[in-house]
């Protein structure tokens, strides 16, 4: 028996910046995977042409539908899953490199799925796993952050947590952005003093995340003077320009971290003992979990900048690739 037809967003080559309307068939989930109900996604810059610039991460045979994190609700579940039954609304992300979620039923990895925070809408939740799970590892599972500050369990060890991240300085590229804001907001809550780096026209902004200080890009001679003593710096802008700016704003035992696949040794100045290393982010429905709770008991909230309809998709991708976004675009789709 035929398997129904379900809408879909489609790029029809890897070379492509036009997008579709398709059908798909319904999705056959492998063992592991649950099978959800989309309800919406949030399109990220530039993934058209993902496949393009990293190829190697596209080898596995797939639809190229885009989207690799959204909401929705579980119509099927794996054997085993305990607390994700059908009909639990859920939010969750993808790896880039598999047939993503811009269609009315998706299947979706284990790891990446978590129960949707109560206090969001499907349109706000869909707008978090990807940016808040990518600051979530560089603050904490790479850079020297102790998560038990802002997780579930024993409020002293909680306690404790926070008072050793609030010796640690953090700074944040791009504060204002996706990935930034995140790690603005979850570095505050577990109780470091952070530091923002975005234009000045959004210094208020970034200082609502929790950030004490907002810093102007251009201002290169502030990073390389009073902030000297800070221990993370966390890049999610990029660029050559931007890192060797920022690379005189972490100290000597401090650590440069880099989101993506550039290179913060490329342009380390001579003499520069810190740390440094680049990472991309990887699923992990453990961190989104807890981030889920953070958003119902802390109140942080995702920064949504418009909201579009299925049927104007095109409209969507023009202004997140436009790059003049404040907060994430989504898209609803059931």
């Amino acid at each position: 028996m035929a398997r129904p037809l379900v809408k879909a967003i489609l790029q029809p080559t890897a070379a492509s910046t036009r997008l579709v309307l398709a059908t798909l068939p319904y999705p056959t989930p492998a063992e592991g995977d649950y099978v959800i109900k989309v309800q919406a996604v949030a399109p990220c810059k530039d993934e058209r042409g993902w496949e393009q610039a990293d190829p190697h991460f596209f080898t596995k045979p797939r639809d190229r539908v885009p989207c690799i994190e959204g909401s929705g609700t579980v119509v099927s579940a794996p054997s085993g899953s305990s607390t994700l039954a059908p009909g639990s609304d859920v939010f969750f992300m993808l790896d880039a490199g598999v047939t993503g979620a811009l269609r009315q039923y998706a299947e979706v990895a284990a790891s990446g799925v978590s129960l949707k925070p109560s206090s969001l809408s499907f349109s706000q939740a869909a707008a978090v796993p990807l940016s808040a799970v990518t600051a979530w590892q560089g603050l904490f599972e790479h850079g020297p952050l102790d998560p038990t500050a802002v997780q579930d369990g024993d409020a002293a060890a909680r306690d404790r947590a926070r008072h050793a991240n609030k010796a640690i300085r953090v700074l944040v590229a791009g504060a204002a952005g996706g990935v930034g804001s995140w790690a603005v907001k979850l570095a505050a809550a577990a109780g470091a003093t952070v530091l923002g780096v975005a234009r000045p026209a959004k210094s208020e902004l970034v200082r609502s995340f929790g950030a004490v200080e907002a810093v102007d890009y251009a201002g290169a001679e502030a990073l390389s003077g009073h902030h000297k003593g800070v221990d993370l710096v966390l890049d999610t802008v990029g660029g050559k320009d931007g890192m060797r700016q920022l690379w005189g704003a972490v100290k000597d035992d401090g650590l440069f971290l880099e989101v993506g696949d550039g290179n913060p040794d490329s342009v380390r100045p001579p003499g520069k003992k810190a740390d440094s290393k680049w990472y991309l982010v990887h699923t992990d429905a453990d961190q989104l979990q807890a981030i889920s709770r953070l958003i119902d008991t802390d109140g942080l909230r995702p920064l949504v900048d418009e909201v579009y309809p299925f049927e104007k998709f095109e409209a969507a991708f023009e202004k997140v690739d436009g790059g003049t976004t404040r907060g994430k675009v989504v898209i609803t789709v059931n």
